[in-house]
């Protein structure tokens, strides 16, 4: 509660106050430099916070040196042991708090990594993959309720990124493990967590679960960080039935909401804009035309230069738009209302706002 550290002038963690129940898969989500690794460092023992309480299953474990934590960490670069078979790394914590039935608990985690068949390989006969995976096994043959993983897919190739993401959560749900993750990587944080914690220099900027993060971003750097989205500067103008209006560009632009701020920044995710070929009415459409189309994950890309010189980015599910409208075509997208977020303007200005450092 309350966790500080600095290193010299620069401050990594500033007041982190973070509580994980028993069972939950917490992701760490920020940039390179927010403070992550620095976090679970303190969290492990590895590091003592200058301020703050930490606390494990209600028990204070400030004093308490990293072994006596009885925490499972899985460093960045997976540290095994080249000299040893892969039976003896996963063996090694069990043997070192004296556990008579050591080499049969790493067998039985092996089986769970799907790697018991290379028990009697050395680290440098094996992919990346398995790495990864005897890595894993490891941190917990300790037989610890909590897993520290520190960016544990960040090395591999991004199909096998895709599949260990999701046997990860499976075999923290087995084991009933409390994991804390760390990750720069959107989509695995996404994919994988109960509840995320997005860091920003030091400082917990929103800590949701998934759907709350994506949905309802706090503020404009969680709606940035996470996901794409579109943001324009505005006035508002004016209300009618369904909220305020807000001039952006020399357009009127109708969102569902009440508000009681004057500048504002107006937000919208590509999938949530609608497109049409040609001219389409009044009220929240605006007419551009399209600069580039993409095909990304199944997702269509429209990128369109809007005639209030704003720009769009839109994504569409259905490929087969691809056909209807092209590049140069002058389209029409709708802000639908009740899909706009609304944040006062930043007073560090917008693209201040939006820096991950």
């Amino acid at each position: 509660m309350g966790i500080t550290k600095r290193f010299r002038e620069i401050t990594a963690l500033r007041e982190i106050d973070l509580q994980i129940s028993n069972g939950e898969y917490v992701t760490v989500l920020g940039s390179t430099g927010a403070g992550k690794t620095t976090l679970l460092h303190i969290i492990s023992g590895i590091l003592k916070p200058d301020s703050g309480k930490i606390y494990i299953e209600g028990k204070l474990v400030n004093d308490i040196p990293p072994e006596e934590r009885y925490i499972s960490y899985f460093p960045q670069n997976y540290a095994l042991f080249p000299h040893m078979t892969v039976i003896e790394n996963v063996a090694y914590g069990p043997n070192i708090r004296g556990v008579d039935e050591a080499h049969n608990i790493a067998l039985k985690v092996l089986e769970l990594v799907g790697l018991e068949k290379r028990a009697d390989s050395y680290p440098r006969e094996l992919s990346g993959g398995m790495q990864q995976r005897i890595a894993l096994a490891r941190a917990m043959a300790t037989g610890s309720k909590l897993l520290l993983l520190d960016e544990p897919l960040s090395a591999l190739d991004a199909i096998l990124r895709i599949e260990l993401r999701y046997e990860l959560r499976k075999m923290a749900e087995e084991l009933n493990l409390t994991v804390v993750h760390v990750t720069h990587d959107q989509a695995e944080a996404m994919s994988v967590s109960d509840k995320i914690v997005v860091l920003r220099s030091g400082v917990i900027e929103q800590f949701d679960t998934p759907f709350e993060i994506y949905e309802k971003p706090q503020n404009i750097f969680v709606s940035n960080f996470v996901g794409e989205m579109n943001f324009y500067e505005g006035i508002v103008i004016g209300e009618n039935e369904i909220g305020n209006i807000v001039e952006v560009g020399g357009k009127s632009i109708s969102v569902g909401k009440k508000l009681d701020i004057q500048d504002v920044v107006i937000s919208i995710r590509p999938e949530n804009l609608g497109i049409v070929k040609g001219r389409k009415g009044d009220g929240n459409w605006i007419q551009g035309t399209v600069r580039w189309v993409s095909l990304s994950s199944g997702f269509l890309l429209f990128n369109v230069d809007l005639f209030n010189d704003r720009e769009a980015l839109v994504k569409r599910f259905s490929p087969s738009m691809k056909e209807e409208i092209s590049v140069n075509d002058v389209v029409s997208v709708y802000f639908d209302p009740d899909k706009i977020l609304v944040y006062p303007y930043p007073r560090e200005g917008l693209h201040k706002a939006l820096e991950v450092s």
